[in-house]
């Protein structure tokens, strides 16, 4: 098993769901406008996050994540961190997420069972593109 960074640990995507909603206009064949440049906003748009419990004998915590890719060019990797309960972890999320598509997935919770009043929070530390091109908060 690969040694975890104190301070940030890496989920594992155990569910995939996506939801196919293409935004009017996304084309797959114009490049990113930011592609490759550190310092330009990342054209991933997180629409919602939250926790939810799975019943059952030592029920799990999941983190549901809701984005879409505004870029033009199909990305292959987001890199998130999420924030809750005064701990910080880092998600990766690796697939085919094509420009203007909505994709939810959910992973577990990888610091035990958010409080009730838990508030997440969750901001994109970088995104790769199927073209090679990258973007790094």
């Amino acid at each position: 098993m690969p040694k975890i960074r104190p301070g940030a640990l890496v989920a594992i995507a155990v569910g995939l769901l996506a939801i196919q909603a293409p935004l009017p206009g996304a084309t797959q064949g114009s490049p990113p406008a930011v592609a490759g440049r550190r310092s330009e906003a990342i054209p991933i748009r997180i629409e919602w996050l939250r926790f939810t419990q799975n019943g059952g004998k030592g029920g799990r915590a999941w983190v549901v994540l809701a984005f879409r890719n505004e870029s033009g060019v199909t990305a292959s990797e987001v890199r998130f961190l999420v924030r809750y309960d005064g701990s910080e972890t880092v998600i990766v999320d690796k697939g085919t997420f094509s420009p203007g598509t909505l994709i939810v997935h959910q992973f577990i919770a990888p610091r035990g069972r958010p409080s009730a009043q838990s508030s997440p929070d969750a901001t994109v530390q970088s995104v790769v593109y199927v073209d090679g091109g990258r973007i790094q908060r």
